[in-house]
Parts: C-alpha cells; sequence; structure tokens
C-alpha cells in the first residue's frame, strides 16, 4: 500500500505524530507490533497484562554500563496504556541542551507553552480527586513531612480516576487517557490507517532516504505488509541505536506498617499509585538512617 507517511508505533510519540499529520491532512498509516486491547478488556490480572500488554513480559533490558532493566508497552496506545499517567512538562534544562545539540530553534519554555498546555488540556493532565488517593499515599505523606521533605503532588494525564490500583495492567474504567483512548481514535477519526499485530521487518531504502518498511503480521499463515510512503524522509546524519534514549528512575519503599492497608475492593478505599505524592528531600533534610529505597 502507499500513504504520505507512515509511523512505526502507536504510543506516546507516535500516536501524537499520526494525530497532528491527519489533522493537517496528510495520509497517514501506523504499524503497531502489539495488539489492540480495548479498555473493557482489562483485568487486573498482572500475569495476562506481562502476556498480553508488555514487551519481553516486562523485562527488557538495555545494554550498557550500567545495564538497565526496564518495562516497555507493546500494544495500541504503548507503554501509555501500563504506566502511572506522570505528566511533567520537559524541563528547561533539557529543552536548552536538545536546541543546542540538534540545532533546534524556538525550543525555550515560553516557545514550547502553548504546546505544552493543548496537550495536557487534550489528555486531562492534572492532579487527581482528594477522595481518590489512597491511605498508603498518605501514609507517604506524613512520612515525608515528618521527615523534613517537600512534597509534590503528581500531575497525571486522567480524568476522574477512581484509584482502582491497575495503572499497569491497563485502566479498567478509561479514566487514564493513555494513547488509546485519546491520540490513537483521534487519528483514526481524521482518517489515519492503523495495523495492530504487525511486526516491522526492514525499512527500505532509495540510497540514505527512507521510502517505506516491510514487515509481517504475528499471527501465524498471515501475509505480508509492504508500505511506501510518498514523502520520503532524508536521514541527515548518522544515527546510532540507543542515541537519544532517555530513561526516568522510579524508587520503591518498602514499609512494615504498625496498620493494616488494604489493596483495594469495589468497599474498601482506593489506594493509587499514581496519587502518590512524588517526594524528594529539601536542602535541609537528613537522608533515611536506615537507607530504605
Amino acid at each position: 500500500m502507499e500513504c504520505d507517511v507512515v509511523i512505526v508505533g502507536s504510543g506516546a510519540g507516535g500516536a501524537t505524530m499520526a494525530a497532528e499529520l491527519a489533522e493537517a491532512g496528510v495520509e497517514v498509516v501506523v504499524i503497531e507490533e502489539g495488539g489492540y486491547h480495548p479498555t473493557e478488556s482489562f483485568r487486573a490480572e498482572s500475569v495476562r497484562a506481562l502476556r498480553t500488554l508488555y514487551r519481553d513480559g516486562g523485562g527488557g533490558m538495555t545494554v550498557g554500563r550500567p545495564s538497565v532493566l526496564f518495562a516497555e508497552g507493546r500494544c495500541v496506545g504503548g507503554s501509555t496504556v501500563v504506566n502511572g499517567g506522570m505528566s511533567w512538562r520537559t524541563p528547561s534544562r533539557v529543552l536548552e541542551r536538545w536546541a543546542a545539540e540538534e540545532a533546534v530553534r524556538a525550543m525555550s519554555e515560553r516557545d514550547m507553552e502553548p504546546y505544552f498546555a493543548r496537550a495536557e488540556a487534550r489528555h486531562s493532565v492534572g492532579l487527581q480527586d482528594p477522595e481518590t488517593i489512597g491511605r498508603d499515599s498518605e501514609l507517604l505523606k506524613a512520612g515525608a513531612e515528618a521527615r523534613g521533605w517537600a512534597v509534590v503532588p503528581n500531575r497525571r494525564n486522567q480524568l476522574h480516576c477512581a484509584g482502582t490500583n491497575s495503572c499497569l495492567s491497563g485502566c479498567p474504567t478509561g479514566a487514564k487517557r493513555s494513547m488509546l483512548v485519546t491520540s490513537v481514535p483521534r487519528a483514526l477519526a481524521l482518517g489515519a490507517r492503523l495495523f495492530a499485530d504487525c511486526r516491522v521487518d526492514r525499512i527500505t531504502r532509495a540510497g540514505r532516504t527512507a521510502t517505506g518498511l516491510v514487515g509481517h503480521f504475528r499471527r501465524p499463515g498471515s501475509p505480508r505488509l509492504t508500505v511506501r510512503a510518498r514523502t520520503a524522509r532524508s536521514r541527515r546524519r548518522r544515527c546510532w541505536p540507543g542515541r537519544g534514549c532517555g530513561r526516568r528512575p522510579g524508587n520503591s519503599a518498602a514499609t512494615c506498617p504498625c496498620t493494616r492497608t488494604p489493596t483495594w475492593s469495589p468497599s474498601s478505599t482506593p489506594t493509587s499509585p499514581g496519587g502518590t505524592a512524588f517526594t524528594r528531600p529539601s536542602k535541609s533534610a537528613s537522608s533515611c538512617p536506615r537507607g530504605s529505597s
């Protein structure tokens, strides 16, 4: 088949690009290796989620010094389907580095403000409703304040989160505004085409110019797919795999609670990892004497 632009991946980057290009009248095809799993199919079953929604069962690893374990979504909507939805604006220091290293103009915080605001509005970025923030988060907040730490409430792409504690298994209510329920349907409504369960085997090229791709559907006996993009893109310089990849480290806390803090059930207090306050030590605070992490 032919199109103007072919995009590999339907996560935060791919789905956003597909929607924006489709809105501009560009004929877009999106190729997604993972399957399509609608909101109503999500269950609070970790093993099932690892098998159907994650790449390599959530056990990916970057090779380097040191090697880093990470989890990555493989489904329509990508990792936005299985993360906690934390939505922080790109720090000014990172924008400045991108502008300097990539020679991109108009990348200051002031320049990016209208784009950040538009993305936040489309994905319902804001603070979680207080009544759905669970007791676990309240205890974490109280402990941080007792240590003299600064407490910063999470901003998440969610609309009236129910606090089911199922972020990592796919949101069963659709309250988390992942690409699955925002940019993907927006792109499709604007004329984009999406092919799920399709793995890209190679990028076709004419010299140094990418012209399309060849892939195959993951179901046995399915046909191969060849896509030719009319809007070819030339590679301006050598790009090594992994160049520009960034990871946000996440710490966990283990406790021996004095009181029972139940996990979520329809009749219990909600406990939502996405509503947990993000904490950081203030300059005057000392570190934990037990070294908990």
